[in-house]
Parts: C-alpha cells; structure tokens; sequence
C-alpha cells in the first residue's frame, strides 16, 4: 500500500481578513502526479505556501508523512520537505552546481578534492540525460536545464512533494515534454509525489495520475485522470466556456505594413497594421532575443541584439513612443507601488508626451475624473499595496491604451492567470485592438492566445517555422500545442 505523503483535511485559511481556501480536502501519496487546475485562482498562492511552510488554519488539519503538521490550534515551526519550480529560479545564483548540491547541505563537506566533486555531479546528472560538469552556474542554464536541476536538486536533498507552478508558460512544446519525463521516472522509480498547477487539463492528462479542479478556493473536482471526460471538464468550466466563446472574433486586419523584424540568416517578419500576432516560439530561443531588440542600444543592453525591429522604418530602440511593452507577470514589475493610481497611468505620458503634465492641477484632476469613471473609487488610490490583482492589470493595460503606442508587445500574457483572469486579459487586449492600437505577442505556449489573434506565426531555430491564419490554427496541434 502506497504511504500518504501529503493529506489536508477540511481546510479553511484566511488572509488579510479574505478567505483563500474552503474546506479543502485531498490527499497525496508516494509517486502520485496531482493536475490541479485553478478557475479563478483564488487560494492557489496560499494552497503552495502552505505546503512549503507550516502555518495555523483557520479549521481543518494538514498532515505530512503522516504526522499533523497544521490545525487549528497551530502548527510545528519545521518547514515541510517540499519544493517549488516555477518561472523564478530558486538556485543559488553566486554558486555553481556542484558547490550548490555538496556544500549547501548541513552535513556537507569542509574539504573536497574538486575532481571528485564534479565526478559525483555527473553521476547524480547522468541517469536523467543531462550532461552537466558541475561548474555551471545558474544563469548559463536554458530554462529547462534549470527546472531539471531543481526537481533533481529537491530530490537529492530529500524533498517528497515537488510543486510544478505553469511550466508551460516559460518552456516550449519540446522543453515541456522532457519535463514530464523526468516527473514520470522521479514518480515511479522514487515516489516523489507531485502537484502540477496549470491551465488546461490536456496539458497534464500525459503525465497526472489524478486531476483536480479548484474553485471559490475549494475543489470542486478530484478524480483520477483516467475517469475525467471531456464533458466533465465542460461541465466544471462552463461559464468560463460560455465567456470565452461570446467573445467577439477580431476582424481581419488591413494589409498594410506597420513594422518589421529582422534577424539573421535572412530572417524577416512584418506586422500588419491593426492585427493581433501571436509569435509562438517552439524552442524558447528566439523570443528573448526579440524582447532584447526592443532595448538596444541603452543603459540596460549588455551586447548588440541579433534582431532588429522597425517600426514605420524606425529601429524601435530609437523612438520609444512608438511602442510599449507588456512583460511577462507585469504586476511585480512594471508599476511603482509607493506612487498613486494616478501617477502610475500617467508615468510614461507625463515624461514623454506631456512634459508639462505635474505642473498643472486641472490636468491630473481631469485625468483622474475621467478614469474614474472607468475603474470607480479605484482611481483615488494613493498607492498600490491594497489593490487585487484584477485592479494592477487593469491599471496596465488602461496605461497602455493611455500611451496610444502603434505596436504594443505583450510577452506571455496570460502566465498566473485563472480561466476567469483570462477572460478579462482578452478583453484588454480587444479593446486595445478597437482603439487602433496592434498587438504582437511574444509567447512559448498558447494558452488562450489564440481567441484574439488574427495571425499565428510558430518559430523554430532562429527561422519562421509555420504561418497560420485563423481558419488553420487547429493545425498547430501537430507541434504537441494545447489548441482549444
């Protein structure tokens, strides 16, 4: 009989006054793959740190290796054996790979000969197909190199729940089948069990024993994989289906070209005017190396980009106010949370377009007028520490329509977002698109990308691998894409 790794029993906790998770109940055993799906994200942060750290519950009991670590009335101060891999590295960057594995331990060693050192790296390595020396740091690692590294490091060090957060927002079709091998051998051959959060349950039906469906904060649906249906999972997401389908499709571009990108081996690709393009890249490769386009040439660009972007035949880098830039989780790093609502939608407008905009009392207060009546009382914030999530990205996006840039560049836009989040990223990007604004964006999975594109352009190796117009997206399936 399998051991019970993880068990949460009737679970209730409150944060800041707001409940996150409801009488959550399911448990976890040795080499179990757990898909847990979010509709609308609520308790997935809190559901992940409780698993990693012990903390009191508001009612219920979570249990791990058997023994009551949490409950109502309290919990043990012993941090749970457990990781996280998501899109934020969680290795030593100031060390190499064999120093990180040896002497990070409590019980590591004072004295090594070096030479041995980096032998028992390659053999800790070697069983998964990775050929590491050990002196790697963590910033020569591609983005899944690095994942493997720290499902492998978590093993070695004894962890029994790994936590897999969105892997398909920051690896390709490719990286993320090499992924789920490795999940599947750890599974099998050493009991790790697994919690893989993610959007789509055809992402995890390959490799999940058990799928879950979290709701309001509480599940909703806990079935093996291979009882749920096609229909169950309709059934469970149907309002989010219903939205997404009345969602307006956009309407065919005019053929008029609005910028370019350029890279080498004759690499060569226009936007039109008034689209929405969606470049999918298959290998992760090429997409950063666009997003450095975009920077060359300033304080922040360490060499010269391989690609090139123009834009009505203006090298981007030169001419900022012809385009803006959306990155990928932009809540954490785009706004400044000690400045208001107000300063923070207006910051690029006022340096740029209105350099004369702090001077004058009636133009903020007719800026802050009119948004009011968009986002409501919201307006009036003196800072961002209070607002939700739905609140800052609704702040960026009205920034951008603000800014009224030609192209706007939007890298994974949908990465921490629940099916209901998604709903409202679309309907950002629709409205942008009304107001002639064209958006290009940059992704590695296509997530619900394709409900507002026009065009679909799959990347491969520094080339343009496939274009598909909307009638033909179903064939990007064939790539191992999850197509709804």
């Amino acid at each position: 009989m399998k051991r019970e790794i993880l068990s949460l029993r009737h679970v209730c906790l409150s944060r800041d006054g707001e409940e996150q998770l409801s009488e959550v109940t399911f448990s976890l055993y040795e080499g179990d793959v757990l898909g847990l799906i979010s509709l609308d994200n609520q308790g997935l942060d809190a559901l992940v740190e409780l698993v990693l750290h012990n903390r009191r519950l508001d009612r219920g009991h979570l249990f791990f290796a058997e023994k009551e670590v949490s409950s109502y009335l309290g919990c043990t101060a012993k941090e749970n054996k457990a990781a996280v891999v998501e899109s934020v590295s969680h290795l030593i960057p100031a060390l190499n790979l064999a120093d990180m594995f040896f002497f990070a331990k409590k019980k590591g060693p004072l004295l090594v000969h070096r030479a041995k050192l980096n032998r028992q790296i390659r053999m800790i390595f070697e069983p998964y197909g990775m050929k590491l020396t050990g002196a790697e740091y963590p910033d020569q690692l591609s983005a899944l190199d690095r994942c493997r590294v720290e499902i492998i490091k978590a093993k070695t060090f004894g962890c029994k729940v790994i936590v897999v957060r969105e892997p398909s927002s920051f690896l390709s079709a490719g990286e993320l089948a090499c992924l789920h091998l490795l999940i599947r051998k750890l599974a099998a051959e050493d009991g790790i069990a697994c919690m893989y959060l993610c959007n789509h349950h055809r992402e995890v039906m390959s490799v999940c024993s058990r799928l879950a469906v979290m709701y309001a904060g509480t599940v909703v649906l806990n079935k093996a994989s291979a009882a749920v249906t096609e229909r169950m999972m309709s059934v469970v997401s149907e309002d989010f289906i219903k939205s997404i389908t009345g969602l307006p499709r956009p309407a065919a571009p005019a053929a008029e070209p609005l910028a370019t990108i350029r890279g080498k081996n004759g690499f060569a690709l226009t936007v039109f005017k008034g689209e929405c393009l969606v470049l999918l890249d298959l290998d992760n490769k090429t997409i950063p190396r666009i997003a450095d386009a975009l920077f060359a040439r300033t304080p922040f660009a360490a060499r010269r980009p391989e690609y090139r972007v123009f834009i009505d035949g203006t090298e981007a880098y030169r001419n900022p106010l012809l385009w803006s830039f959306i990155p990928a989780e932009p809540a954490g790093r785009t706004l400044f949370y000690d400045l208001s609502y107000i300063d923070n939608l207006t910051l690029k407008n006022s340096s740029r377009k209105l350099p004369h905009f702090w001077l004058f009392k009636r133009y903020r207060a007719h800026v802050c007028g009119e948004y009011r009546r968009i986002v409501g009382d919201v307006a009036e914030s003196g800072n961002l520490y209070q607002l939700g999530q739905r609140e800052l990205y609704e702040l960026i996006y009205l920034r951008a329509g603000l800014e009224r840039p030609k192209v706007l560049f939007i890298v994974q836009p949908f990465i921490g977002m629940g099916m209901y989040q998604r709903i409202r990223i679309l309907e950002y990007i629709s409205q942008l698109r009304r107001a002639g604004i064209t958006v290009v964006i940059l992704a590695v999975s296509l997530s619900d990308s394709l409900q507002a594109a026009s065009r679909l352009i799959l990347l491969q190796d520094g080339r343009i691998e496939k274009e598909l117009p909307p009638e033909r997206f179903d064939q990007a399936a064939s790539y191992g894409l999850v197509v709804r």
